[in-house]
């Protein structure tokens, strides 16, 4: 065969240019599901998102309430160290009347009995020693 000019338009002569349009239509069909797949991708990661948002706002009260139960814990050792302070402890007993004793009784430890009997005898010498005393 010889070679023609126009051969190269001839040869679309009766074909189906259709045909063209199908491979069109078969990206269409694709497209949708890729359209799906990013758009649960997005909404997935807006979910993320929302969740990292509402971790940091709580992250955020978390450490608010940790910094007022700081200050409240200060406050409080404070307090507690003004009422066991030895000059006013020693300042409050003058107040109230008391003294420091003149002597000091020491008993002696008395081994716990299974049936509580010597714990009872001990506290019945105890009374009955300081109310001899007491005479």
């Amino acid at each position: 065969m010889a070679s023609r000019p126009n051969a190269g338009r001839l040869d679309l002569v009766g074909r189906d240019m259709a045909r063209g349009d199908r491979v069109f239509g078969r990206r269409l069909r694709v497209h949708p599901a890729l359209l799906a797949v990013a758009l649960v991708a997005a909404l997935a990661l807006a979910a993320l998102r929302v969740d990292l948002i509402r971790v940091r706002y709580g992250l955020a009260d978390a450490v608010a309430q940790e910094k007022a139960l700081l200050e409240q814990r200060r406050e409080t050792l404070a307090r507690v160290r003004t009422l066991r302070d030895p000059a006013r402890l020693a300042t409050l007993a003058k107040d109230y009347g008391l003294t420091r004793p003149d002597r000091i009784i020491e008993l002696p430890m008395v081994a716990a009995a299974t049936n509580g009997a010597a714990e009872r005898q001990a506290r019945a010498s105890a009374a009955t020693s300081a109310t001899g005393m007491a005479e």
